[in-house]
């Protein structure tokens, strides 16, 4: 059985990106939590780095997906930019990624569900996360918070629920039965 790993980002202390009196970190969570029941729905086994607003160092997060042994670890934000202008989805791999896939999968169908500027598939050997994981670990930037327009719809829970569809509707294409 597929086992995946959904991390929300952020939590607790660490609220990520601010803007317009919305945090990053409560977003991140319910996007997440949809991802979730979404993956189970369709059979495949997924393990959560929060169900909650509570602390999980980037570590423990790495720690959870290797004890789990997942098959991919994905984690979950808003980007942010000091210019208010940039916007859209973006999605990081590893740059030797050994299933580049799943992230191209994801970012194609986000952008599709949400009508988002398309800012690609990057790869970054920054992302603690993406270094720490024994899987192939992805960080999917579901828009940004700093753009009032995308900021607006990610916190709609009609709308998060969209992008967690297109999150999971990636991930399934990536793992076929």
């Amino acid at each position: 059985m597929t086992r995946i790993c959904i991390d929300p980002g952020h939590g607790g202390t660490r609220v990520g990106a601010c803007y317009y009196g919305r945090k990053e970190k409560d977003a991140a969570l319910d996007i997440s939590l949809h991802v979730a029941n979404m993956l189970k729905e369709k059979g495949i086994d997924v393990v959560l780095t929060r169900k909650a607003d509570v602390d999980v160092t980037l570590q423990r997060r790495c720690e959870i997906c290797n004890k789990e042994r997942c098959d991919a670890f994905i984690t979950i934000h808003l980007n942010a930019c000091k210019d208010p202008t940039v916007h859209g989805a973006e999605t990081y791999k590893w740059p030797t990624c050994s299933k580049p896939e799943i992230a191209e999968n994801i970012q194609k169908e986000l952008v599709k569900a949400t009508g988002f500027k398309d800012r690609g598939v990057k790869t970054s050997s920054v992302y603690y996360v993406l270094r720490h994981t024994k899987a192939p670990a992805f960080v999917v930037e579901c828009g940004f918070i700093s753009y009032p327009k995308e900021c607006e719809k990610l916190f709609d829970p009609d709308f998060q629920k969209k992008v967690a569809s297109a999150i999971a509707c990636g991930i399934i294409q990536s793992f076929p039965k």
